[in-house]
C-alpha cells in the first residue's frame, strides 16, 4: 500500500493506492477532478462516487468527518 500526499497553501490531496484500487481524497474537489482527469489518458479510471467501502472497510461520512468501521 502506498500513500501520496500533495499539499499547497490552498488544499491538500491524499492518494492511497493498493494494487489496482486507488482512493483520491482531499479538501478541493477541483484538484481531485484534475488529478483524476490527468490519470485517464494512461490508466482505465472509474469514478465510483462517494466513498462507501475501501478494501473491506466501511466509510461513513458525516459533515466534515469520515468514520471507518
Amino acid at each position: 500500500m502506498s500513500l501520496f500526499v500533495f499539499q499547497t497553501s490552498n488544499y491538500v490531496i491524499y492518494i492511497l493506492i493498493y494494487v489496482d484500487d486507488i482512493l483520491i481524497m482531499g479538501s478541493s474537489a477541483f484538484a481531485i477532478n484534475n488529478i483524476s482527469n490527468s490519470l485517464q489518458p494512461t490508466f482505465v479510471v472509474k469514478n465510483l462516487g462517494n466513498l462507501n467501502y475501501f478494501l473491506g472497510v466501511e466509510a461513513l461520512q458525516c459533515s466534515e468527518e469520515i468514520y471507518l468501521t
